[in-house]
């Protein structure tokens, strides 16, 4: 006997349960203008920033890109 239940074990053909893309999703499309994905590690996006909670903690000593 399988131990995961017949409606969550894995069938042919499309998934009823999956969530469709919205229409205006286009993997193609780059709506940030060349901008990394958030996502991405070293992707800050606008100004720099102090990566402490605090001003006078030390942060980490890494390049930002």
């Amino acid at each position: 006997m399988p131990a995961d239940m017949p409606d969550q074990q894995v069938q042919e053909g499309e998934d009823p349960m999956d969530v469709p893309p919205p229409p205006s999703a286009d993997p193609d499309k780059d709506d940030a203008h060349g901008a990394p994905d958030p996502d991405e590690s070293g992707s800050g996006r606008g100004t720099p920033r102090n990566a402490g909670v605090h001003p006078e903690h030390p942060v980490p000593d890494e390049s930002p890109g």
